[in-house]
């Protein structure tokens, strides 16, 4: 297992990487699955670490920012689909 300084350097890296796909202008999904997946791993062992409380609030807020920023790409993309494919070719 990674010890703390190293983690939050993965946690870091990984959400470079995220923000890269989300704001790619189409963004991977299945990278994006995949980062995700990495992401909580990652939070999982650090939480396992025990984070000092200014860390925690830290990750917190990345991943609140990131959230907020997938359901952006993830709502500009299914609008793009409806647009090539019709508006009857997908739900809403």
């Amino acid at each position: 297992m990674l010890d703390r300084p190293a983690l939050l350097d993965a946690l870091r890296a990984n959400h470079s990487a995220l923000t890269g796909c989300v704001r790619a202008k189409r963004p991977d999904h299945r990278r994006l699955g995949d980062l995700m997946d990495e992401r909580r791993a990652l939070l999982g062992s650090l939480v396992s670490a025990t984070p000092s409380p200014d860390e925690i609030d830290e990750v917190v807020a990345a991943q609140r920012a990131l959230e907020v920023e997938l359901a952006t790409a993830s709502l500009r993309l299914h609008t793009r689909m409806r647009e090539i494919l019709g508006h009857h070719a997908l739900p809403n």
